[in-house]
C-alpha cells in the first residue's frame, strides 16, 4: 500500500523485485482478508468470483497459490452463505466444486487430500494436527508447515479440514482451528468467517443463551468502529449483492 501510495504500479508491487520469491508470494495474506468480498459477492458467478478476488489481492498477492486460496475461501463464504439452513451443508460437494475453481495442481493436490482425510478421519479427534501435518510436511515451502502456515497450501487445507468435519458446531470448529496451533488467530478467523455466514448471528442482547456467538461477542469493544460498526457493515456489503 505505501508502494502504490508513492507512485508505484499496483501491477507490479506483488512481483519481483517487491516481492522476493519468485511469482509472488505464496503466503495466505489475500485469503485472509477476502472474506468481506465474499459478502458482496455472494450471488456471482465464479468467473467473476474469481476476478474480483484476483484484482482485490493484485497489489500483493500474485502468486498462483495464493490466488486459489483466495478464491477458495471466498467461494466456501459464498456457500456458507446460500445454504437454505447450515444442516444442508455437505462437506464433499463444497470439497469437489473448490478443487475445480483452483488453477494450480498443488492446492488442487491438498483439496483432495482433505477429501480423503474427512471421509477416514473420526468425527472427534484429538489427532487434528497430526493427520494434517502428514499431508503438509511432504509439499514443503519456505518458512511455512503445520507449526506456522503461512503458505496458503499450508493453510487452505488446516481451514477446509476443521470446517469440514465441524461444520455441525460453528463454536467447536472456531476451538479446533486454535487448537491446530501455529497461525491461530488466521485459522481462526477463517474458520469463523465460514461457519458464522452460514450459522449467522445478529448480536442482539435479548437472544441471549440462544445465539452461538454471543457470550464471544457481547464483550467486545464496541467504539465507533467496533463490533456493531463491523455488523452494520455486513450488512451494507450483502445489500450490494454484485452478480
Amino acid at each position: 500500500m505505501e508502494l502504490v501510495h508513492t507512485g508505484e504500479d499496483i501491477e507490479k508491487t506483488g512481483l519481483p523485485p517487491f516481492s522476493p520469491f519468485p511469482g509472488g508470494s505464496f503466503a495466505n495474506g489475500g485469503a485472509m482478508w477476502i472474506s468481506f468480498l465474499a459478502i458482496a459477492y455472494y450471488n456471482s458467478s465464479s468467473v467473476i468470483l474469481r476476478k474480483a478476488v484476483t484484482d482485490a489481492i493484485l497489489g500483493s498477492h500474485r502468486h498462483e497459490e495464493a490466488i486459489d486460496f483466495a478464491v477458495v475461501q471466498a467461494a466456501s463464504v459464498q456457500y456458507a452463505l446460500k445454504l437454505s439452513e447450515p444442516s444442508s451443508f455437505d462437506a464433499l460437494t463444497l470439497l469437489y466444486d473448490l478443487e475445480e475453481r483452483c488453477n494450480s495442481e498443488a492446492m488442487k493436490n491438498f483439496i483432495k487430500s482433505v477429501c480423503q482425510q474427512i471421509l477416514l478421519s473420526p468425527l472427534d479427534s484429538e489427532e487434528d494436527s497430526r493427520i494434517l501435518r502428514n499431508n503438509i510436511d511432504v509439499h514443503p515451502r519456505p518458512g511455512s508447515g503445520i507449526g506456522f502456515q503461512i503458505a496458503s497450501v499450508h493453510m487452505a487445507p488446516c481451514v477446509l479440514f476443521i470446517v469440514c468435519k465441524y461444520f455441525k458446531n460453528p463454536r467447536l470448529a472456531i476451538q479446533k482451528a486454535i487448537a491446530l496451533g501455529g497461525d491461530t488467530d488466521t485459522t481462526a478467523a477463517m474458520v469463523g468467517t465460514i461457519v458464522g455466514a452460514a450459522y449467522g448471528d445478529d448480536h442482539r442482547e435479548e437472544r441471549g443463551d440462544d445465539s452461538w456467538l454471543f457470550k464471544w461477542t457481547n464483550g467486545l469493544q464496541n467504539g465507533p468502529h467496533g463490533r456493531d460498526y463491523a455488523c452494520r457493515l455486513a450488512e451494507k456489503l450483502c445489500k450490494l449483492d454484485v452478480k
